[in-house]
């Protein structure tokens, strides 16, 4: 094992368990600054680092740590990056973690990242608290719940993406409780109309309807999605 081996070797094994009295955040800022000061050399400790299989924290300081390949190297990185995430998955979900990376992403790919994340096996997870940084709790999920406040359009096309998947009980339950919610919440009125016509012919989103919660919401708007919907979940 090269000497620079065994430094990712250490590096991998601090995401997971720092020392005592280093922060989480401090672990990653030794590839910040490689990529910030050094972006060649880091770009091969980075193809090291993606041979292993990265753990959801270890994955998460890869994305945190090559950050400045984003927003300070884009001319010499964009396109390999583009190439290392297309041939790797562990590179591909390390950038789950970079913001830019993320808000670049398709309606398609957000609703795939979704309908992947929402299902039985991360419900059990959530409840027991267990691994909440692989359950789409990073830039994915909040880019997306930023849409659904600050680029509303973006966010019904994803919404309208999500509905072209066969979905279960328990997606439905999560997409009218959370994105759609959220979405309404802020932006009811604009969306009504729309939302009426897609419930009247779909009947699997005037179900998804059915969980959503008035919160901020005008009587009138409130009082159309109450007749819209099929569907009032317990």
């Amino acid at each position: 094992m090269t000497t620079e081996e065994k430094h990712v070797a250490i590096w991998l094994r601090y995401c997971e368990e720092p020392p005592e009295g280093v922060e989480q955040k401090r672990v990653y800022l030794w590839l910040y600054w490689q990529c910030k000061n050094t972006p060649e050399e880091a770009w091969l400790v980075i193809l090291k680092i993606v041979k292993h299989e990265l753990t959801p924290r270890q994955s998460n300081s890869v994305g945190q740590g090559i950050k400045p390949l984003f927003y300070e190297h884009t001319d010499e990185f964009e396109q390999r990056i583009a190439e290392l995430a297309a041939s790797n998955s562990q590179f591909a979900r390390a950038l789950l973690s970079v913001d830019r990376y993320v808000k670049a992403q398709s309606e398609e790919w957000f609703a795939e990242q979704w309908i992947s994340s929402e299902n039985e096996e991360n419900r059990v997870a959530k409840k027991r608290e267990v691994d909440k940084e692989n359950l789409y709790h990073s830039s994915g999920y909040l880019v997306f719940k930023l849409f659904c406040w600050r680029e509303p359009e973006k966010a019904w096309r994803i919404i309208l993406e999500i509905l072209k998947y066969e979905m279960t009980e328990y997606q439905m339950l999560m997409l009218g409780v959370g994105k759609l919610e959220d979405l309404l919440a802020h932006h009811a009125p604009d969306f009504i109309e729309r939302v009426e016509q897609l419930a009247a012919s779909d009947a699997k989103f005037a179900k998804i309807l059915g969980a959503v919660w008035r919160r901020d919401m005008t009587e009138d708007v409130w009082r159309r999605i109450e007749k819209a919907r099929s569907w009032l979940w317990p």
